[in-house]
């Protein structure tokens, strides 16, 4: 998935496209898709800290628009954006990637 991910990156830059990446954590197992759920209610700062690895990789994949689960706290939530546009937006001053400041 992250591969074809890649591949559809590549084409947007080289189209000048902007990409939306949906990403949230997610598996799937035998009983069906496990959205992490019950690790939200039990553990909200775990889960937070799944969510941003989710769209921490998006960043690094090159996305320039991130879609994600809500982590249910505004203070937790805000938390989970700050590495992902500290170190990819913001330096710049706009809204692009590090490579293209």
């Amino acid at each position: 998935m992250l591969r074809a991910m890649g591949e559809v990156v590549r084409e947007c830059e080289a189209s000048g496209m902007p990409l939306l990446a949906i990403m949230y954590p997610r598996s799937e197992s035998s009983a069906g898709d496990n959205n992490y759920d019950d690790l939200k209610r039990d553990d909200p700062k775990q889960y937070s800290q799944l969510v941003a690895h989710a769209a921490r990789v998006a960043a690094d994949l090159g996305a320039d628009i991130i879609k994600t689960k809500y982590t249910g706290d505004p203070k937790r939530f805000a938390w989970l954006s700050t590495p992902v546009g500290r170190s990819y937006h913001h330096r710049c001053g706009r809204l692009s990637r590090l490579s293209q400041c």
